[in-house]
């Protein structure tokens, strides 16, 4: 079931005070501070709502870890093709730790066929 509306409010504030507290440490953090905390963050807040049905968490915290990555690579790479290919192998070690994650949480495929006559997707949590 889907939290109450006041419940909604609250993480909402949370996302918020996260994000703003990540930004308040950036003078004592500097870039690369920076960029290592919301990746830790995300990590944790992401697999919390991939594993209690969250999307939006998981989509805005996963994306944080995205940010981390860029920002960390960005402070130890200067620039040009070698930034490049760093990011591009950054993005494909994610997609494998998101793949890894989803099977250690036991994720449901998202994207599965319905039998025919069927209106919950078979292999959902809700269909089995």
């Amino acid at each position: 079931m889907d939290a109450p509306p006041a419940g909604r409010g609250v993480r909402a504030v949370g996302f918020l005070a996260v994000a703003v507290g990540i930004a308040a440490l950036h003078p004592d953090l500097h870039k690369i501070g920076t960029g290592t905390a919301p990746m830790l963050v995300g990590a944790i807040l992401s697999a919390y709502g991939a594993r209690y049905d969250r999307r939006f968490t998981t989509w805005v915290w996963a994306l944080g870890v995205g940010l981390g990555a860029v920002l960390v690579l960005t402070d130890l790479i200067t620039g040009g093709a070698t930034l490049g290919i760093a990011l591009i192998i950054a993005g494909v070690v994610l997609i494998a730790a998101g793949r890894a994650l989803a099977r250690a949480l036991d994720e449901p495929d998202d994207i599965v066929a319905t039998t025919p006559g069927s209106t919950v997707a078979t292999g959902t949590r809700f269909g089995q």
